[in-house]
């Protein structure tokens, strides 16, 4: 993240200290109140937004298998989740009108829910 000839890295290649370098790219875009943190934060809320599963968000995010630190990132947005009710609506409409999609309604609300 952020390589700079003038700073010293960290083990793992990345910069120890970024944040003087995250100040510098902030004042030249004219951001106000961002930081690195929030900025992960965005990301992760983006993948989940994009249909990605919290295993998927914590190891783009370099967390450990299982890790409770991605649980942060299980917050519902109102419009995803209506997204998914709708489905489940109409699947069920869809069972009901017809006997014979029965059996495919409730794997499509499954595969709809992302479980």
């Amino acid at each position: 993240m952020l390589p700079s000839a003038h700073a010293k890295p960290s083990t793992s290649g990345h910069l120890a200290y970024p944040d003087r370098a995250w100040a510098a790219i902030c004042k030249r875009a004219g951001l106000l109140h961002v930081t690195i943190h929030i900025l992960r934060h965005t990301f992760a809320t983006r993948l989940i937004s994009a249909g990605a599963s919290l295993p998927q968000v914590g190891a783009a995010l370099g967390h450990a298998p299982g890790s409770s630190a991605t649980m942060i990132y299980a917050h519902v947005e109102v419009g995803a989740l209506l997204d998914v009710l709708d489905r489940a609506e109409a699947a069920a409409t869809v069972a009901t009108e017809r006997p014979q999609a029965a059996i495919a309604a409730p794997v499509k609300m499954i595969e709809a829910l992302d479980c």
